[in-house]
C-alpha cells in the first residue's frame, strides 16, 4: 500500500468536474503524432509530413484510503464514482496542463485485502477536442515556408522558364502577414490569404509542366500549403459572420473566467481581444468583446 509520504505533494490541485482529487502518486502523460506518408518513384525511403498530434492520454492513480486522507472512503469515492462512470466531455484541472477538456477513457478499482481502508483507482483520461473548428482556426502554419520557397526556386532554376522570383518573395511576405493577423479575423486577412493562394497556384502550375520525380516533393509541399491557407480562409469567413458584442468589465478578471461567464471558449475570447493577451489579468474598466 502506498504510504502518505509517497503521494505527490506540492503540485497544483487536480480536479475533475470541480471535484478535488484524493491523494495520488501517478500523473503521467502519453501522446503520439500523426504523419502523412509519401513515397516517390525511384527514390529510396518514405517522407513523413506531420499532420497533427494524436490522442493525449493522462493516467492517474488515486488513493481513496482513509489511512491517507480522512473521509476518502466511502464519502469522497461516492462523489467521484458517478463522474467516472460518465463518458461525456468534462473539465479536468491537470497539475501540468492546467484546465483542459477531457473524457474518461477507462478506470479500474482495486479493493485489496492489504488496504481495507478504501480503494485504489487507476483512471485514464484523454484530452478532448469539442470543436475541431477552434483548433483549425487558431492553428499555426505547420509547413516550413522557407523550405518550400527554397525548394521551389532551387528546382525551378534548372527549368527553361522558371516562375517569377518576385512571386516567391511576395509569398514569404504574405505568410508573415497572415501569421501576424491570425488572431484578428478581419476582412483584410481574407484578401491576403487569397493572394497567397493565387501565388501557390502559380508555382504549382509551374511544377505541373514537368514529369521529373524531382519536382514531386516541392509540389507536394506547395499543395499542402495551399490547403492550409484555404482552411484558414474558410475559418476567417465563418468568424466574420458571427455577431460580436462588447462589455466593460466591472471587476478584475481573466480571459478564462470571462469566457466561462459569457459561455464562450477561451480561444473565442483570445481571438476577439488580442490586446488582452499581454497580461494575465484584465483590469476593471477594460472593454472585452464576446459572442452573445
Amino acid at each position: 500500500m502506498a504510504q502518505p509520504h509517497s503521494i505527490i505533494h506540492g503540485l497544483p490541485v487536480m480536479s475533475w468536474n470541480n471535484l478535488d482529487a484524493p491523494p495520488y502518486d501517478v500523473a503521467s502523460l502519453n501522446w503520439s503524432h500523426d504523419h502523412g506518408q509519401r513515397s516517390y518513384p525511384y527514390v529510396d525511403g518514405v517522407s513523413h509530413r506531420w499532420t497533427g498530434m494524436g490522442e493525449m492520454a493522462m493516467q492517474f492513480r488515486f488513493y481513496f484510503l482513509n489511512t491517507v486522507q480522512r473521509r476518502a472512503f466511502p464519502h469522497l469515492w461516492e462523489e467521484w464514482q458517478p463522474e467516472l462512470m460518465d463518458g461525456s466531455t468534462g473539465t479536468l484541472l491537470h497539475p501540468l496542463l492546467g484546465e483542459v477538456d477531457a473524457v474518461v477513457r477507462s478506470a479500474s478499482v482495486a479493493l485489496e485485502a492489504i488496504a481495507t481502508a478504501g480503494v485504489i483507482v487507476d483512471v485514464q483520461f484523454a484530452l478532448d477536442l469539442p470543436d475541431p473548428e477552434e483548433a483549425l482556426k487558431f492553428g499555426t502554419l505547420s509547413i516550413n515556408i522557407t523550405e518550400v520557397a527554397s525548394l521551389a526556386t532551387g528546382a525551378a532554376s534548372a527549368a527553361p522558364k522558371p516562375p517569377s522570383q518576385k512571386s516567391v518573395l511576395d509569398l514569404l511576405d504574405l505568410i508573415k502577414q497572415i501569421e501576424g493577423l491570425k488572431y484578428q479575423f478581419e476582412l483584410e486577412i481574407l484578401g491576403i490569404i487569397n493572394k497567397a493562394k493565387s501565388i501557390c497556384d502559380e508555382i504549382i502550375g509551374f511544377f505541373d509542366g514537368f514529369d521529373d520525380h524531382e519536382f514531386l516533393y516541392p509540389k507536394d509541399l506547395m499543395q499542402q500549403l495551399w490547403g492550409h491557407l484555404d482552411d484558414l480562409g474558410n475559418a476567417a469567413a465563418l468568424e466574420k459572420a458571427r455577431k460580436i458584442s462588447e462589455v466593460v468589465v466591472t471587476n478584475d478578471t481573466t480571459l478564462t473566467e470571462f469566457a466561462r461567464e459569457r459561455g464562450n471558449t477561451v480561444a473565442d475570447i483570445a481571438g476577439l481581444n488580442p490586446q488582452a493577451l499581454v497580461s494575465p489579468t484584465v483590469p476593471r474598466g477594460s472593454k472585452l468583446k464576446f459572442y452573445p
